[in-house]
């Protein structure tokens, strides 16, 4: 599939984004730093060998690891990526989604950004079988969460969101069904306010309702996986805009297809739903908005990472 006439340079994700999203976004500091200052490149370059010594076993966070790696401009040979992919390797074995065991969402979507990312065609395979695990533990209601819960995760959810998004766009296929049943659970799973929740409460309509555990990064977490799921599902037509016009921390990257213009909804979900939640959710963070919350704040960055550039692509 084309690739997007603009992407957000996710240098290094998870260490290195909250740099760059901080001093792109901080009011005082916009127009004196970009992602090429002195003083970003360094805070860059050290978060980049504090990676390449950090030990985490967990599956997710080798992955994201990995990711920041080569967003850096590492290659395949890399020690971490290497130790990376032969992990999420062992963990999948003989490739049967049946068999392959999960305790969280995070893990399964953060693999499959990752693979997609470093070769989508060499490991095919573990994608494949990443992807229809990640169909398997995708509850009735449409949203992902522990296995041992019947609710539905904003915080997981998003990941597998995101997975499905980027490997869509390397050309492997997400079923419609799943991104119609995460996108009904989001848009019955947003508080009045226009924030999300952690544990969703689904609405019997898709009329609002109280939710629990409403903080930032879980508003950030459901609005921007509202946005990914409008594209997923055809309902987005990337604005075009001038260079000058982009914030510090974006760039242009590759185009492969002239913008898309008049794209073809590929659901019958109605789009003004997707409208009325976008709307209200930006309500929100117009009242709301922190860069730095406690606790979890590179967490945050991310989210609000992705909420940020889907909402530009969708909207300017």
């Amino acid at each position: 599939m084309a690739k997007r006439p603009l992407r957000l340079d996710r240098s290094a994700i998870a260490a290195l984004w909250p740099v760059l999203l901080a001093v792109a976004l901080t009011a005082d500091c916009a127009t004196a730093f970009t992602p090429d200052s002195p003083e970003v490149r360094r805070a860059v370059a050290g978060a980049i060998r504090f990676l390449e010594s950090a030990a985490d076993s967990r599956l997710g966070a080798q992955a994201l690891l990995g990711l920041a790696l080569l967003k850096h401009g590492a290659d395949a040979e890399h020690p971490r990526i290497v130790e990376a992919v032969g992990a999420i390797q062992k963990t999948l074995g003989a490739l049967d989604p049946q068999k392959v065991e999960f305790e969280e969402m995070y893990s399964p979507g953060l693999c499959i950004i990752f693979l997609v990312t470093l070769d989508p065609s060499k490991y095919r395979p573990e994608i494949e079988c990443l992807l229809e695990r990640l169909r398997l533990y995708q509850k009735p209601h449409g949203g992902w969460g522990y296995p041992n819960r019947e609710t539905g995760d904003t915080s997981m959810t998003q990941y597998g969101v995101l997975g499905s998004w980027e490997a869509t766009q390397a050309g492997f296929r997400v079923p419609i069904e799943s991104i119609e049943g995460v996108a009904t659970w989001l848009l019955r799973t947003q508080d009045p306010s226009g924030a999300f929740g952690y544990q969703g409460t689904v609405s019997l309509s898709f009329v609002p309702v109280k939710q629990g555990g409403v903080r930032p990064s879980m508003a950030a977490a459901g609005l921007g996986s509202v946005y990914i799921c409008a594209d997923l599902l055809g309902l987005v037509v990337p604005v075009e805009q001038k260079d000058d016009d982009r914030s510090p921390a974006l760039k242009e990257v590759e185009q492969t297809a002239p913008p898309k213009q008049g794209r073809q909804p590929r659901t019958g979900l109605d789009p003004r739903r997707f409208r009325a939640a976008q709307l209200r959710g930006n309500g929100w963070f117009a009242h709301h908005y922190v860069i730095d919350p406690k606790p979890w704040t590179h967490y945050h960055m991310y989210a609000l990472e992705r909420y940020m550039s889907f909402r530009e692509l969708a909207e300017g």
